[in-house]
């Protein structure tokens, strides 16, 4: 995912798991989503996940794939 941002991940989320019974938006930030666990809601900001879960591909395995 090399064009994609913390807002469009969020917002995807929105719209495809909204009618999921184990997602909830945040009131706090338009980003920011409640996953209902087991053991209690986990409130999520995705702000900086894009970045934090870059894999980028090693350049000599590109070069092989290549």
């Amino acid at each position: 995912m090399t064009s994609g941002t913390d807002k469009a991940l969020a917002s995807k989320y929105q719209t495809n798991l909204s009618s999921n019974k184990h997602f909830k938006q945040a009131r706090k930030a338009s980003e920011q989503f409640i996953v209902l666990h087991y053991a209690g809601p986990v409130e999520y900001d995705p702000m900086g996940f894009v970045e934090k879960n870059a894999d980028p591909v090693d350049l000599n395995v590109a070069k092989v794939l290549s």
